[in-house]
């Protein structure tokens, strides 16, 4: 019996934490990549933080046409991502995890918390 897992039924559940004061920003993050650049390594949440804040206004993205607006931490300041307002059609056509709230990797430090993992069963006649 093999026992197979693929990249999509895995789940890892990361402790976001601003770089700069160590608050903690979420526990439900999730690793990421830029889906108009795969290279850029990202963490992302489904939900909006409600310990996070907007800052400044809505822009366009560097690598897209998302409209983007920043994040920063409550407790220090710190810009740590940005919200996705607007997902542009290029970002909509790609296989996605419909999170919005990203993290940028640089900002945030991150530490795996849960791991879920589906698996298939196959049996070898």
């Amino acid at each position: 019996m093999n026992q197979v897992a693929t990249e999509y039924e895995r789940k890892h559940v990361y402790r976001i934490e601003c770089n700069d004061c160590h608050s903690i920003l979420t526990d439900r993050g999730m690793n990421a990549v830029l889906l108009s650049d795969r290279a850029v390594q990202l963490f992302s949440t489904d939900l909006l933080p409600d310990t996070v804040s907007f800052v400044h206004g809505d822009y366009a993205a560097a690598s897209c046409s998302c409209r983007v607006r920043d994040i920063a931490c409550l407790n220090c300041g710190n810009i740590v991502g940005y919200h996705v307002n607007v997902p542009c059609k290029l970002c909509l056509s790609q296989p996605n995890n419909g999170h919005y709230w990203m993290f940028r990797s640089y900002d945030i430090s991150a530490q795996q918390i849960y791991v879920q993992c589906k698996i298939i069963d196959i049996y070898i006649y």
